[in-house]
Formats: structure tokens, sequence, C-alpha cells
């Protein structure tokens, strides 16, 4: 029975892989029926991770550190707003620079440190949303989902005193009589 090479599946979870990978015996041993061994890895947990959920306060900012492994160091990153994996919209990207930067969103790419982070500023209650960390490659994008919530603005209460139509004219008399 000849090994199988390693392959990539879609998992049930958006934006996950799994990896089969086929241990053979070692070289010279004779064929005592074992074959192989299965052994799966979602691929989103060794590839790129971050925070799983991030708040900030309305008109404030908030910021995302991502982190990845070293072998992502050259590859493009990305920050997009949508639940489906498949189709959110990318907001910014590093653009073969370590960094960039659209509207009210900033990224920067870290490689010493595998991490890029990104920086969202003059936060909206509609910025709430899912968005994703992601590492643009050939074939399937790897990502990681970050739930953002933006958090109300504190109301202020301006109180203005009015004066009924008596007392005003009363108390322009005693400060005229002054």
């Amino acid at each position: 029975m000849e090994p199988l090479e390693p392959v990539e599946v879609a998992s049930a979870q958006q934006g996950e892989w799994v990896q089969q990978l086929d241990l053979l015996r070692p070289p010279g041993q004779s064929d005592d029926g074992d074959r192989y061994i299965d052994l799966c890895f979602t691929g989103s947990s060794f590839d790129i991770s971050g925070p799983e959920a991030v708040r900030g306060p309305e008109q404030g900012s908030l910021t995302v550190q991502c982190h990845y492994n070293p072998g992502w160091k050259a590859y493009l990153k990305w920050w997009c707003r949508g639940a489906d994996w498949g189709s959110c919209k990318i907001l910014v990207q590093t653009n073969g620079s370590a960094f960039g930067v659209k509207e009210r969103v900033s990224i920067r790419d870290d490689q010493t440190n595998h991490t890029f982070t990104v920086t969202m500023t003059e936060l909206r209650p509609e910025d709430t949303d899912t968005y994703w960390c992601g590492i643009e490659r050939t074939g399937t994008d790897r990502g990681f989902p970050v739930r953002v919530t933006i958090d109300p603005g504190k109301s202020t209460c301006m109180c203005v005193c009015v004066l009924s139509e008596p007392a005003l004219p009363w108390s322009l008399r005693s400060l005229s009589s002054d």
C-alpha cells in the first residue's frame, strides 16, 4: 500500500482547515501491518491567532494584535469585516510594506515579533461586528475571527433654567434698582 500525501480538507468551521499527515514506519523495518497514523490539526490555531473579542468606546479607538507563525513573515496581512469568512470585506492590508492605512483603520506588521497590529479610530456603534485577522497566501487565506463591540458613549445633559414671564421683569427691575 502506497503512503498518502498530506492533504487539506475543509472542516465544518469557517476559515479553518485540517491537514492529514501519514506517518510511515522507519526505513528498513519490516511490515507489521501498521501502515500509517492519521493526525489532524486545525490550521487556524497554528497559523494565526488573536483575541476572541475586543471592546472600544464610541468616538475612541481600539487596537487588535494578531500573532502568526514565523513561516508567514513575508506574506501580506489584512483585516476584513463580516461574519462570513468567504465574503468578508478587506478594510486594510499591508500591501507589501509593513504598514497600511485606509480611512479610520491602520495595520502594522512587526515581522520580528511575528505580530500585526490593527488600529481602528473614531469608533461608531455601527462598527460592532465580526472582523478577521488574515494572511494572504496561494490557495485559501488563513484567518482568525475577532468580535468587535463598540460601547456607547456617555450622554451629557445640559440643564437650562428658563424663567417664566412674571419673574423676568422682576429680576431685571431688582438688578436695575441696585
